[in-house]
């Protein structure tokens, strides 16, 4: 069970930055906070590389549970002190409006499109794991799309991208800030399927962009076989080294007639 304080919005616990590249540039989605004004419960994250700094907000009633997303510039208020909904909903009105989807929307959609095998078989995959159900959050005017959980950058679609490469960059960020190097990693250890997937998505991408850290996911058996060839190879030195040692102290011991000191 996650311990996370954005409850019920996200189990993410979002206490670190998620840093992604896009093009020449990084994308760096800031630690989540959260803010109560009157009925709504706020949750936002400051995005920086996108042009100007952007709030991301995920406007929460805690009743319905009902969200609505939006972007608004951070000049609007840039300590994001707000202390009633009038100013709030003021500014609020200005932001860009995101859409609401799930992931296992985003696959069907891609394998609409003309992909190649393995991208199939890794969108097929990916609609029977647990990330289907994640929230998706997606910016129609700029065609960029944020995780819905963690605010995080994932891809903006520029003209000519090749849809393969976004399903690449996908792949890539659910490996790595959900499952590997980041503190995200372990804010989802509720599932228990995580390792599981991130072993197949491993196995199943031959793509620099993904391989990543496969050694991290299980091998075992192979490190153990290197850990006793390794040792062979210990002993053997060990062995040659006695046998020269005492050969030159064989030689020393000789003098220049041939006969022992």
């Amino acid at each position: 069970m996650s311990n996370s304080r954005f409850l019920p919005y996200t189990r993410e616990l979002n206490k670190q930055e998620i840093t992604r590249n896009f093009g020449r540039y990084q994308v760096v989605t800031s630690p989540m906070e959260k803010k109560t004004i009157g009925n709504k419960d706020i949750y936002y994250t400051t995005i920086t590389g996108l042009g100007n700094d952007l709030y991301l907000m995920g406007v929460m009633n805690p009743k319905s549970k009902e969200i609505v997303v939006g972007m608004l510039g951070t000049l609007y208020n840039p300590t994001f002190n707000y202390t009633n909904l009038y100013d709030f909903n003021r500014d609020f009105e200005e932001a860009d409006k995101l859409s609401i989807n799930t992931y296992a929307v985003l696959f069907d959609s891609l394998l609409s499109k003309n992909i190649s095998e393995k991208s199939k078989e890794t969108l097929q995959f990916l609609k029977g794991s647990g990330a289907k159900d994640r929230r998706l959050y997606y910016n129609e005017q700029f065609g960029q799309y944020f995780d819905g959980e963690t605010h995080a950058f994932i891809f903006g679609e520029r003209e000519g991208f090749i849809t393969d490469v976004m399903i690449n960059e996908i792949v890539s960020y659910l490996k790595k800030n959900l499952y590997g190097d980041y503190s995200v990693g372990d804010q989802a250890q509720y599932s228990t399927t995580n390792n599981k997937l991130m072993k197949q998505l491993s196995r199943r991408l031959n793509s620099d962009v993904v391989k990543g850290n496969i050694s991290n996911f299980g091998g075992k058996k192979n490190t153990k076989k290197l850990s006793k060839k390794k040792s062979k190879t210990k002993k053997s030195k060990r062995k040659y080294t006695r046998n020269n040692k005492y050969k030159n102290k064989s030689m020393k011991r000789r003098t220049t007639n041939g006969n022992r000191k």
